[in-house]
């Protein structure tokens, strides 16, 4: 051991050896649940049932045999610490998922043939557990009696067969009865599965584990599901972190931002609607865009403000005649040269910085005459009512860059504690999936 902890390298990270030999032996536990794992999903892949094939085509199992065949790959490696962690909750998460689709299997093997009306759709759904449970947690009786017409809709939308409606029907209203157990709305399931299918890959990227997670960050974040999935789409561009980790850094970005007393609606609303500027500032494993829209909004502005800002900033022939026509009318000189330098950086938060310190404050911009406030807006960029609460939140700016250099350990802080209570709640789900399984099975028997 001592020889492969020389060999891997990852001293050079700052791993010691004690921790290289815990990381081997936690990665080599991990692959014997892993091999567990795919033996069983290749029996099913194996099964000349019918209905096997039927299952495993709507569920993907080829699909998750492949994702656990590449993460067992990558446990068996030497990874760093952080490698390590990651491959782990990687390997958790696709067993989680893969639980839950055993959960379905299970649930429909009473089924031995295609379902061909409204009478016998009803009967099955009738005879299952699942769903039985499901109308039991959310008290709507008349979930059984439209079940049919769900899957109806639901076919004539996306197409395919009934019963592939029918699965898909099944799996909403499973994750619906998880947010109910939450204590979290279960309103806007199907409009998020379908911001998922449009922007995100189709219905295989909505599986019912990620469609749980993103639901519940829809409603965390108060914005709408389209808005997230752009939002998250542009973030995967630019980052090599699963979708799951980003949609946990999104929920503590969302908690920072209420800390800061504004509401996480607005912020994320604002991001998504100026989706191209987000997509051409997003620096990869920042949040610069982000925090660049908070300080826009406690200004009274938005994320367009800014981009109109370094537009205006960037073209430089047009902007530098500004500056000087701007100069001579204020009788000072306005240097925008650094606000320039900052924007063609991408650094939006230090532009809009070194700009309210060059527009003034409000007791200057009150002695202004009109023609001069109108050439500094002009040279800015914006035009003169954005100037006035660009000049009107000057001070109150400056003293909160400092007010936000001192919060920042406890937004780090913040976020290390939404992340433990994230693995909290994925392990407070397994138990809770774990009991309603014994519950299926006892039902069954």
């Amino acid at each position: 051991m001592a020889d492969r902890y020389k060999k891997s390298g990852v001293s050079f990270a700052g791993d010691t050896k004690a921790q290289f030999n815990k990381n081997r032996e936690l990665q080599d536990e991990q692959l014997g649940v892993n091999k567990g794992i795919e033996q069983s999903l290749t029996n099913q892949l194996e099964s000349l049932s019918l209905m096997d094939r039927i299952l495993n085509k709507a569920l993907k199992t080829d699909a998750q045999r492949d994702a656990i065949l590449e993460n067992s790959l990558e446990l068996q490696k030497d990874l760093t610490t952080e490698q390590s962690k990651e491959a782990r909750k990687k390997s958790e998460a696709l067993k989680l998922t893969i639980e839950m689709s055993d959960g379905v299997r299970d649930s429909l093997k009473g089924m031995t043939g295609l379902v061909s009306s409204a009478k016998a759709f009803v009967t099955v759904l009738l005879t299952n557990p699942i769903v039985a449970i499901a109308a039991g947690i959310l008290a709507i009786g008349k979930l059984l009696y439209s079940a049919f017409t769900a899957a109806r809709d639901l076919r004539t939308e996306l197409g395919g067969s009934l019963a592939n409606a029918g699965l898909i029907a099944l799996k909403l209203k499973t994750v619906e009865g998880f947010l109910f157990s939450a204590g979290f709305s279960t309103e806007n399931v199907k409009e998020n599965f379908d911001a998922i299918r449009d922007n995100l890959g189709g219905v295989s990227a909505a599986s019912g584990v990620f469609l749980y997670n993103f639901s519940k960050l829809q409603q965390i974040t108060g914005t709408t599901g389209t808005n997230l999935a752009t939002i998250l789409s542009i973030q995967e561009s630019v980052s090599d972190l699963s979708r799951d980790t980003l949609l946990a850094q999104m929920e503590s970005n969302a908690l920072a931002i209420e800390l800061k007393g504004i509401l996480p609606e607005a912020i994320f609303s604002d991001m998504a609607e100026n989706a191209e500027f987000f997509a051409t500032s997003m620096k990869a494993g920042t949040n610069n865009v982000m925090k660049t829209a908070v300080e826009a909004r406690k200004l009274g502005l938005n994320l367009s403000t800014v981009a109109k800002i370094s537009e205006s900033l960037l073209d430089f022939e047009s902007s530098i005649e500004k500056q000087m026509e701007a100069s001579v009318l204020l009788g000072r000189q306005l240097n925008l040269d650094k606000a320039r330098q900052l924007s063609f950086m991408d650094d939006q938060e230090g532009m809009m910085r070194e700009i309210l310190r060059q527009v003034g404050g409000e007791a200057e911009f009150e002695r202004l005459k009109g023609f001069q406030r109108r050439a500094l807006a002009d040279a800015v960029g914006v035009d003169v009512a954005e100037l006035a609460k660009l000049a009107r939140q000057q001070e109150g700016a400056a003293t909160g860059v400092q007010v936000a250099k001192t919060t920042e350990d406890k937004q780090l802080d913040v976020q290390g504690k939404m992340l433990v209570n994230l693995e909290e709640m994925n392990i407070f789900g397994k138990k809770q999936y774990d009991e309603q399984k014994k519950t299926n099975q006892s039902l069954a028997e």
